[in-house]
């Protein structure tokens, strides 16, 4: 049998070292930033789902003002407030025309 022994140079094995000294030092910089990313991201949610739930708590409360004032209107609150019946309703038709007019005659 035959062995071949294959030496490395000194300079390669300096090489070698300082590139893994590298990629070690990049690795933890990438670690430490992304630790730091997700801690600021996950404060971050928590503001915002604070803020969705004080949010949504005051809009129930004005759909809880709306239904009240809705439910307040009456037929004699709207004539109060110089509201009248129609007695000839105008509608508007969905039919398409091919040109626009203003019907100045009511």
């Amino acid at each position: 049998m035959t062995y071949k022994t294959h030496a490395l140079a000194f300079d390669n094995r300096v090489r070698i070292f300082w590139i893994l000294v590298s990629i070690c030092f990049v690795s933890s910089i990438l670690y430490i930033y992304a630790v730091s990313s997700a801690v600021s991201n996950t404060v971050s949610r928590q503001s915002l789902e604070r803020e969705v739930g004080t949010l949504a708590a005051r809009i129930g409360e004005m759909e809880f003002t709306y239904i009240g004032m809705k439910n307040g209107v009456s037929l004699a609150v709207a004539y109060g407030h110089g509201f009248k019946d129609v007695s000839a309703p105008v509608y508007v038709s969905r039919a398409a025309s091919a040109s626009l007019s203003v019907n100045l005659n009511r």
